[in-house]
């Protein structure tokens, strides 16, 4: 995987792919994996397979706003406007719940502290 990254980010974008592809062949249920693909899909101009794999990394973990706010973005530019709000709702109403880690963590260091 952090190969497939560097080599795309170092524009050897073929080879990045591959090895993004070859990570989700072992790993296929990584939606991360997926988003990734997705991304670089999304720059290459293959825009329908990206959207097929953003889809495929929102049902494998439903509850990341983010996937759901790329989603979004990439359906207004797709003309799909209405599915594009649902998805921006959807976002919106998943980014309000997301647990605040930060806060959590300092939560239990000071419960540690006071111990």
């Amino acid at each position: 995987y952090f190969a497939g990254r560097m080599n795309w980010d170092a524009g050897v974008r073929p080879r990045g792919l591959e090895q993004i592809e070859e990570a989700i062949r072992w790993n296929p249920t990584t939606a991360f994996l997926h988003e990734d693909r997705a991304k670089f899909l999304w720059e290459m101009g293959k825009r329908d397979e990206a959207l097929g794999e953003i889809e495929i990394a929102i049902a494998l973990h439903p509850v990341k706003w983010q996937y759901h706010q790329t989603y979004s973005a990439w359906l207004h530019s797709a003309g799909r406007d209405e599915d594009a709000v649902e998805q921006r709702k959807i976002a919106e109403q998943l980014k309000e719940i997301e647990p605040d880690y930060g806060a959590e963590v300092e939560k239990i260091r000071k419960t540690q502290e006071g111990s």
